[in-house]
């Protein structure tokens, strides 16, 4: 009797966990790699996802991180379709508490009175009021320091050191520098105590500064407050809530958030970096991280668009040359799009003929109207050199391969 021939189906994709240096698949990636490195400018941050499910986004984001971990790039990749977490499983990870938990706990970590040294410290206080967008006032004290600093929507719209406003420390330091008269400065003075303008606005009526010196010194003053408040590592904190009601310079005051926001040293952070490492793993390649997903979520949306996530992003890029997010497919959930501005870049993976051109060219439609970097497409499942490969990646930018989905 004739055995009947055995058929050896090909695996439905492929991991590159494990060193395949001489495989089609791992060339692919390697092609990949390089067309990302590429990119100009440049992109340490790449979210990644697909029109719909089955596309191959989770594997390309797994392969992809080994790939840039190989290279010598210091990796992490974050499993955020939290809504079907497929990253880590393949990691191993499905049970283990992550981002998730993560993102839901800097929503609502509560913070009213407490210790600099062991609970929150300075660093930790103002990021956790802008990321829960608070108003009140926050007041810090400490051997180093004494400063009182109010909020409306997590931004800071007054400071105080030891009761002095910094427009008036910042009159003193102009009036010392011998950039504004004794004069002037008391007349701007005498103002304030009877208006409801800041000393800011007085001065542009006082005509005594170009805009550029008054620029360049509100700059020094707000580093040197943010030098200032990173000293402070012991001590004691206070925050009430409340919208305090205040004459504000609108514009001077969104310079020093971004000085704080730049400016501030994380060495006095004692909850927030060691609660971000904490859902941090090392995965069995040296080099690549990964952050599971955790629970899923009742309401993922909210987690993915919160300033949380745009935190996490921005201080993982200090301690990484390259964060991989995998998030769910547009299709079916907005998760990407909400994210897309807290990355470099988007990838979009399209598996060769598995939907229509014009779902396609609407995904990339929707892409485009949320502002995201769609930096390319990665087409996978595709036939090459007359042999099928289960997972062949290309890379294009939209100056060829994108314009037939425009």
């Amino acid at each position: 009797m004739k055995k009947s021939k055995q058929h050896h189906k090909r695996p439905p994709y492929v991991l590159l966990d494990t060193p395949r240096t001489k495989s089609e698949f791992a060339e692919a990636y390697r092609t990949l790699r390089a067309n990302i490195g590429f990119l100009k400018p440049s992109v340490s941050s790449l979210l990644i996802t697909s029109a719909a499910q089955g596309e191959g986004k989770t594997i390309t984001s797994y392969n992809l991180a080994h790939m840039m971990a190989r290279s010598e790039k210091k990796t992490v990749v974050i499993d955020g379709d939290m809504r079907k977490p497929m990253l880590s499983r393949l990691f191993g990870a499905s049970e283990e508490k992550g981002l998730s938990e993560l993102l839901s706990e800097l929503k609502s970590r509560e913070f009213a009175l407490g210790d600099l040294s062991s609970e929150c410290g300075v660093y930790d206080l103002l990021h956790l009021c802008a990321m829960q967008e608070r108003s009140g006032t926050l007041h810090v004290a400490g051997p180093s320091g004494d400063f009182s600093l109010q909020f409306v929507d997590g931004r800071i719209v007054h400071l105080e050191r030891r009761g002095i406003s910094i427009e008036n420390i910042f009159l003193e330091s102009l009036r010392s520098d011998g950039l504004l008269n004794a004069e002037t400065a008391d007349a701007i003075a005498r103002k304030v105590a009877s208006s409801l303008h800041t000393p800011l606005e007085l001065m542009d009526r006082f005509d005594t500064l170009s805009p550029e010196q008054r620029r360049g010194a509100w700059h020094l003053l707000a580093v040197q407050m943010a030098n200032e408040l990173s000293g402070i590592l012991e001590g004691e904190y206070a925050f009430s809530a409340g919208r305090p009601a205040l004459p504000v310079a609108a514009g001077e005051y969104e310079k020093l958030n971004r000085v704080m926001r730049e400016r501030l040293s994380d060495k006095g952070s004692v909850y927030l970096l060691p609660r971000i490492m904490s859902v941090v793993r090392p995965s069995k390649l040296e080099g690549l991280s990964y952050i599971p997903c955790g629970a899923v979520p009742v309401m993922p949306g909210e987690l993915i668009e919160s300033d949380a996530l745009g935190y996490l992003f921005r201080t993982l890029k200090k301690k990484y040359d390259m964060l991989i997010l995998d998030t769910p497919p547009i299709m079916p959930a907005a998760d990407a799009l909400l994210a897309a501005d807290k990355v470099d870049g988007m990838a979009l993976v399209v598996k060769a003929g598995y939907l229509k051109k014009e779902i396609i060219s609407k995904t990339v439609e929707n892409i485009r109207r949320s502002n995201a970097n769609l930096t390319g497409i990665i087409v996978n499942n595709i036939k090459a050199h007359g042999s099928y490969y289960s997972y062949n990646y290309y890379s294009r930018y939209y100056g060829g391969y994108y314009k037939g989905y425009a």
